[in-house]
């Protein structure tokens, strides 16, 4: 039930067909069952260059890619 449902970091609880719950993480930067877990690490050590370290794996070569910081 909803009142069950403890998503973290403002993620949104969405009660499923079958009664169970999920939390929708997409608006945060977080991911898990409860957006617990950090999703991106982005470490700017010069203005040229960043390493992001992700749990995303990519499907194709990506020539274009942006990020929104908060």
């Amino acid at each position: 039930t909803k009142r069950e449902c403890s998503c973290e970091h403002h993620g949104e609880c969405r009660i499923n067909n079958d009664g169970t719950w999920s939390c929708d993480c997409s608006k945060t930067g977080y991911t898990g069952r409860r957006c617990e877990q950090l999703a991106y690490h982005l470490d700017l050590s010069e203005i040229q260059t960043f390493e992001v370290n992700t749990n995303v794996q990519w499907s194709e070569q990506i020539s274009d890619i942006s990020f929104r910081l908060q």
